[in-house]
């Protein structure tokens, strides 16, 4: 490989010395665990699942939902929870930053002062 030229090879997931090996090798990426391609099919399709929030019809846009929910399903649950927790605390802050400083009037920081 390498070399510009097109190479056509049967897919091996278990193939150490496959294309996706090599090319770890090359970035000096390590795994942990089994380096097979279909570690990385699954991370997008998780990742998939976040940014549409785990609407299954888009996420399984490529297969049946009955496929993503037996396949996928299990590892995108709690990251599509704690995505949305992030990104409403994110909206919030931005709408809060947006609208700009809040001015106090004369009781209001009278009755701050109060409660102190």
């Amino acid at each position: 490989m390498g070399s510009g030229e097109l190479a056509f090879a049967p897919f091996e997931s278990t193939d150490s010395n496959g294309c996706l090996a090599a090319w770890a090798k090359r970035a000096n990426v390590q795994v942990a665990g089994r380096l097979d391609i279909r570690r990385l099919r699954k991370s997008v399709k998780v990742e998939k699942a976040v940014a549409f929030r785990g609407v299954v019809t888009d996420i399984a846009d490529d297969h049946t939902a009955e496929t993503f929910l037996g396949h996928y399903a299990h590892g995108t649950t709690l990251r599509v929870l704690s995505g949305n927790t992030v990104t409403t605390a994110q909206q919030t802050w931005l709408d809060r930053a947006l609208e700009g400083p809040v001015v106090l009037d004369e009781p209001a920081v009278e009755t701050f002062h109060h409660c102190l």
